[in-house]
């Protein structure tokens, strides 16, 4: 046996007791002999799983548009034809100012 054989087991209980004061907390309870225990349901698995769905396209999105804004940085026929669409854009939107 290691000289540090019970860490493992005093972190769990420092870890459980931390969890318990942030949701004695989190519920406003101030009686130390209450064992608050949190169960999930189907709706906020619903929404936790919306949230990492819209954080995982976000990101997915965010990683194209870097892309995409580094290859036209890099290549010059690129850059060209990026900023060509772009007056376009702007002449479309603002009805054709020259």
């Amino acid at each position: 046996m290691g000289k540090y054989s019970n860490a493992n087991v005093l972190q769990a209980k420092i870890d459980e007791n931390n969890e318990q004061q942030r949701l004695k907390d989190k519920h406003n309870i101030e009686d130390e002999n209450v064992l608050v225990i949190e169960k999930s349901n189907t709706f906020k698995f619903t929404v936790k799983t919306v949230i990492l769905l819209i954080k995982a396209l976000a990101g997915t999105a965010l990683l194209c548009l870097a892309t995409i804004g580094v290859f036209t940085l890099l290549y010059s026929d690129l850059r060209q034809n990026f900023i060509n669409i772009l007056v376009e854009i702007i002449n479309s939107i603002f009805g054709g100012i020259q």
